[in-house]
């Protein structure tokens, strides 16, 4: 759908559509009053805006910082991520503010002991009222003109003191970025009305209500518990609320990440590794392996009493450099990851992990060496008569 667009009247330029009563021409600097705007809602008016502080490098490492964390992320996830695209949008938020009451009630149950040692239970109605402030930002646009997956993220967010701090008024030089290319911005097309009364919204304000009476109860043994909640708004505003959104592939499946413009609230999905679950399968698989084969080279010998040492001292090894290789496999798989990550940005590969990498080589090395060095001297012991 196409955006619709202003035109100075004094030097002509095409600018980026707004919702702002007076328009700024960032080229002449001359003001008039946007012809785009013909509400006379003044809370439809946008007057506020949170300007981007995080840049593409830092989500990008944000969202990269996470894949190395994650266990069921594959460990390959750099050698088969292509980045699709990585954009900038300002979304129109109703910022709700207000206050919440949760009534509970319920029967607490009290445990007694008395001097013969004998418990026994009572039982005791309680109630009372949980309160507290909210404050919410809501989507105030329904349509196709941002993706999907977008709309979700930024269907309700919470409005934290980080990202209150930062806002302030607007100005059209926050519609430009860093590189002088224009930030996406989407008009509102829902009202104060439909966003207060939309369903995400409010279950949102209901399950915060819920929690506070959940935390007074809490500790406590309770039943036939029950709790109702109500709120009301006392301030709302329409603002524009920074937004990177990003799309990769991995192994051709594709997958998003976003992060509000102030890098405060994180959400993405990622690919999870189906070999995970096979891991430690894989793993006990090999030990007894070698388990085996040192039992089967210990069978072959016919030196007096060597069967047991080297049954001894062999499977004693082998535990001791299992535990070893295989040990923290989390910082294994981290250690692979950061180099590939390393190699996917273009930076430095961290020397710990790659000295980390290199020393589980070896141990594995080491480990196979040891089989064949013992199995060599064992074979030509027995041949030997």
């Amino acid at each position: 759908m196409a955006k619709k667009q202003i035109q100075c009247p004094n030097c002509g330029a095409t600018l980026q559509s707004t919702q702002l009563v007076e328009v700024e021409c960032p080229y002449c600097g001359s003001k008039f009053r946007n012809p785009l705007n013909t509400k006379n809602d003044k809370a439809s008016v946008i007057k506020t805006i949170i300007p981007f502080k995080v840049t593409e490098k830092e989500v990008k490492q944000a969202v990269f910082q996470k894949f190395i964390s994650k266990e069921d992320v594959p460990q390959d996830i750099f050698d088969n991520l292509k980045i699709i695209s990585v954009e900038q949008y300002y979304l129109p938020m109703y910022h709700f503010s207000g206050r919440f009451e949760a009534d509970w009630s319920c029967t607490i149950i009290y445990t007694h002991t008395d001097k013969q040692g004998n418990t026994h239970e009572e039982l005791k109605p309680a109630n009372g009222t949980a309160s507290g402030n909210f404050s919410k930002l809501s989507l105030a646009y329904s349509g196709n003109e941002i993706p999907g997956r977008l709309i979700n993220y930024a269907r309700v967010l919470s409005y934290t003191a980080q990202l209150y701090s930062k806002s302030t008024k607007f100005a059209p030089s926050h519609l430009v970025g860093k590189h002088g290319t224009n930030i996406n911005v989407i008009e509102p097309n829902k009202n104060s009305n439909a966003c207060w009364e939309s369903k995400a919204l409010q279950d949102e304000i209901d399950n915060e209500a819920k929690s506070a009476a959940n935390h007074q109860t809490s500790g406590w043994r309770t039943q036939d518990y029950r709790v109702s909640t109500h709120w009301q708004s006392d301030y709302q505003d329409l603002m524009l609320v920074p937004v990177w959104f990003g799309r990769y592939t991995y192994n051709d499946e594709e997958y998003f990440f976003a992060i509000d413009g102030q890098g405060g609230n994180l959400d993405y999905t990622y690919p999870k590794d189906t070999t995970n679950e096979l891991r430690g399968w894989k793993i006990v698989g090999r030990f007894f392996l070698m388990v085996g084969l040192l039992l089967w080279i210990a069978g072959v010998t016919n030196i007096h009493g060597m069967k047991v040492i080297i049954g001894i001292i062999g499977v004693g090894f082998l535990t001791w450099r299992f535990f070893i290789e295989y040990g923290k496999s989390s910082d294994d798989l981290s250690s692979i990851k950061r180099i590939g990550k390393a190699k996917f940005c273009g930076e430095r590969i961290p020397n710990s992990s790659s000295n980390y990498v290199q020393y589980k080589r070896n141990n594995q090395v080491l480990m196979w060496v040891f089989i064949l060095v013992f199995g060599t001297w064992c074979f030509g012991t027995y041949l030997m008569g």
